[in-house]
């Protein structure tokens, strides 16, 4: 196996005294490896992707990126290896969802120094890849909640990373495009080799494609295998401590409910 890209080393997070959200949490992430977070609310899975992505700092432990602390590697470098979609983004300003991709290009640029033609092909390949090319040239501020979470999706593709870092990226998308962005994360994983984990509560998206399910409970990784290994009713159960999920696979993919 390859060295891992992203490592979370005995993580612990709290954002109030003696109400740890994170605790003493661990694990590697390797290249070509597509990985889904799954657990209740408030389980900690949105805070640990934030520390894996370096827009929170831990209270203990250390997330390193290539065997370095992420704390102490440049930005601009640490941009180059790690992109982060958080569930949410607000912009302001009426720039065009091509100008907001190409945003992404700027690790890849020296300070001030302008986007090139190569920047622009590689922002609009990354808008076709979440089939968004049509947007290219309207206002990010006239877009649906669902259009601009495929920009964001874009906006990260666009930085080339090895490691691609999702918070819920198919909550504000309808059936087809949660569909098409899966497709394309497995895509991405299998042609370019990128470590990629989403933070999902659409346990449906979680087919056999995927590598990894880790389950949080509780701030702590209680549940790290493979999807047949946790998409079933015992398992799950215990992640969600709830005895009434159901689950029945059918053609490489889990249906999931409770009685």
């Amino acid at each position: 196996m390859m060295p891992p890209i992203l490592e979370a080393c005995h993580l612990g997070f709290e954002y109030s005294p003696a109400r740890p959200v994170i605790a003493d949490l661990s694990l590697s992430l390797h290249p070509g490896a597509l990985c889904a977070f799954i657990g209740s609310n408030g389980s900690g899975k949105s805070t640990l992707i934030r520390l894996l992505a370096g827009v929170l700092k831990p209270a203990s432990g250390d997330v390193l990126l290539h065997g370095r602390s992420l704390a102490k590697t440049p930005r601009q470098e640490a941009a180059r290896s790690l992109a982060y979609v958080p569930q949410s983004w607000t912009m302001v300003f009426p720039f065009t969802a091509l100008e907001v991709v190409l945003t992404g290009r700027s690790p890849h640029r020296p300070p001030f120094r302008l986007e090139n033609g190569k920047d622009r092909a590689l922002a609009m390949e990354a808008l076709s890849l979440v089939e968004a090319s049509h947007l290219a040239e309207r206002p990010v501020t006239a877009l649906s909640t669902g259009e601009q979470q495929l920009v964001s999706v874009a906006r990260a593709l666009a930085q080339q990373p090895e490691c691609l870092l999702l918070d819920e990226p198919s909550a504000s998308l309808d059936l087809r495009h949660r569909i098409a962005l899966m497709r394309t994360l497995v895509r991405l994983r299998d042609t370019l080799g990128l470590a990629i984990c989403v933070v999902t509560h659409d346990l449906h998206l979680i087919d056999s494609a995927f590598d990894r399910v880790l389950a949080l409970r509780n701030g702590q990784l209680i549940v790290d295998d493979r999807p047949d290994k946790v998409l079933n009713d015992s398992t799950l159960a215990a992640i969600y401590e709830d005895q009434s999920i159901r689950t029945r696979s059918f053609e490489g993919r889990t249906l999931v409910w409770c009685d």
